[in-house]
């Protein structure tokens, strides 16, 4: 057997190795003719992978003559060859991609035995030979671009408030006496002071001011109008004299005020008879919700019973005026908030929508961690907010486990919530965990997340390309979309995806140069290599060794675009 071991032939699926899916798979075919294999034979065949300093030895297999005692020998033989017809035999085995392993040899140590009374294998060993299989590694598939979508929690967009306030009127009056708020004898005081605070209030532009006046649906409905109309007009002189002495200037804008309605409250007498405990109250209803004239509803009502209750305890109630007062929040100029921040001053921020503006507008990581640290120490009712963008400070630190030390408990206190869940998908997907990933980016998704492009990334990175190209939005062009066409040898869609790219950086042109090399397009790869290069000029040496292009080292043409 060992003078004629050439006859032995091992093929491989390509002279270069490619990763697929964070691992490397090693397929090859050993070819035993016939009338060559020993009949009492034990050939042993050892795939090693041997990288820098490192080797890494494969599962071995045995072939066997068909007089070999297997049992005696405690061999598990993968194949018993025929003498007469020999055999191909496939031999399957995957690894896991290590950084470093481009520069990497396959080589098959092969050995045998004549079958014989010792009862140890090595003990009559024969080695035969040390077969390079393949020289180098295509880790292409490694590439994936960490454009992975961060879900940033809270809005800087001006918030809006409403203050409101309540004038109350005594029976047929529409007039305010002077210490009316202190009466003993009227139980409804002014409430005006949360207008009055929010007017105070610092960080916020008052937008404007609108009364509502109602009169008690008890008396003539015309009474009752001019009641309502003219208690209108009195509460706006009142409120507009209070805001002069508080120096409002606001007042004297012609847009400030705006008119509200005035009315017979049949609307408010519903509302306080459902709540009430009158014991006739479901039969008061039946006669508001009637098509009845007004002045007949309220004839009706009489007639029950408990009216003088009805006029004591709830038309007082409604014989007023309402006030709304709208504001928003002030977000002042991006120059204003870093020089507070500049100084140290982020107590003079006005309001949690400033913090969250600077925070956002700010590319230093370092001073964005301190600005989200200082909101969730000042606004600790928004710690979702917080804390969740401390969480994506660490993700793009790449401390992963911090980040989920963050979401984990947040995720547990505030579920479903889908910047949490979309944050620490993003996590799991830099550690590996690919289906833990896809599954928060599910939840995200129902939570009303847009995590397409995650989840291709995702799919690329577990050897997907078909499921990760599906996934992609349509309208997408970039690296990675571009990528997964290339790993699924679409070359032609590759190309298209990759020259759509707006703005294209210097991995761009790279990958193209690449489609260009497996298209054996010589002008398409050089040209790109060359703009490559130009952008980022460490690229040159990085294709010298790439085995994507391994066909052209020694080409002029290659040469020339390293230049």
């Amino acid at each position: 057997m060992q003078k004629n071991i050439d006859q032995v032939k091992i093929k491989v699926e390509d002279e270069v190795l490619e990763v697929h899916a964070d691992s490397i798979n090693v397929f090859f075919d050993t070819y035993i003719p016939g009338k060559y294999f020993h009949k009492k034979a034990i050939l042993k065949l050892e795939p090693v992978l041997i990288y820098n300093s490192d080797s890494i030895y494969m599962t071995p297999f045995l072939l066997a003559g068909e007089k070999v005692d297997l049992e005696a020998n405690k061999i598990n033989a993968k194949q018993v060859i025929p003498y007469i017809t020999g055999a191909t035999v496939p031999y399957k085995e995957k690894l896991r991609y290590e950084p470093g392993m481009e520069s990497s040899m396959l080589y098959i140590l092969s050995s045998y035995k004549i079958d014989s009374k010792y009862d140890e294998l090595d003990q009559c060993i024969c080695d035969v030979k040390k077969d390079k299989l393949s020289d180098g590694l295509i880790a292409t598939s490694q590439t994936v671009q960490p454009t992975d979508n961060l879900s940033i929690a809270g809005s800087f967009a001006p918030e809006r408030l409403v203050a409101k306030g309540t004038i109350y009127y005594e029976c047929d009056k529409y007039v305010l006496k002077p210490g009316m708020t202190e009466s003993k004898d009227f139980k409804l005081p002014f409430v005006i002071s949360p207008v009055l605070d929010l007017i105070k209030k610092e960080g916020f532009q008052v937008e404007g001011m609108t009364l509502h006046s109602q009169a008690s649906p008890d008396g003539p409905l015309q009474r009752n109008e001019f009641l309502a109309k003219n208690r209108n007009s009195v509460s706006y002189d009142y409120m507009i004299n209070t805001l002069k002495t508080m120096n409002f200037q606001q007042v004297y804008d012609t847009n400030f005020y705006k008119r509200g309605q005035t009315y017979e409250d049949w609307e408010g007498l519903k509302e306080l008879i459902s709540k009430s405990e009158l014991s006739i109250k479901e039969d008061i209803l039946k006669i508001i919700a009637s098509e009845l004239p007004l002045d007949e509803k309220e004839a009706n009502i009489k007639k029950l019973g408990n009216w003088k209750d009805i006029t004591t305890t709830i038309m007082p109630k409604l014989r007023k005026t309402e006030i709304s007062l709208t504001a928003k929040t002030i977000i002042r100029d991006l120059d204003v908030l870093r020089q507070l921040y500049a100084q140290g001053k982020l107590d003079q921020f006005y309001n949690k929508q400033e913090v969250l503006y600077l925070a956002y507008n700010t590319d230093d990581i370092t001073k964005q961690e301190e600005l989200y640290n200082y909101f969730t120490t000042k606004y600790p009712e928004d710690e979702l907010v917080g804390k969740n963008n401390l969480a994506m400070i660490a993700i793009r630190k790449g401390d992963y486990d911090k980040a989920l030390d963050i979401l984990t408990p947040l995720n547990k206190k505030y579920p479903n919530q889908k910047e949490i869940l979309q944050n620490a998908g993003v996590c799991y997907r830099f550690k590996g965990q690919y289906d833990t990933a896809l599954y928060l980016y599910d939840l995200a998704a129902k939570a009303g997340a847009n995590v397409k492009n995650n989840k291709a990334i995702v799919y690329i990175k577990k050897g997907e390309y078909d499921m990760a190209i599906q996934t992609f939005e349509e309208n997408r062009y970039d690296y990675n979309k571009s990528l997964a066409y290339v790993l699924k040898k679409d070359y032609p869609k590759a190309k298209d995806v990759i020259d759509k790219v707006d703005n294209k950086t210097a991995q761009d042109f790279y990958l193209r140069a690449i489609i260009g090399a497996r298209m054996k397009d010589v002008d398409l790869m050089t040209t790109s290599l060359t703009r490559a290069i130009k952008l980022d000029p460490s690229i040159r040496e990085r294709a010298k060794v790439d085995r994507e292009f391994r066909n052209y080292w020694d080409k002029p043409e290659f040469q020339n675009a390293l230049r």
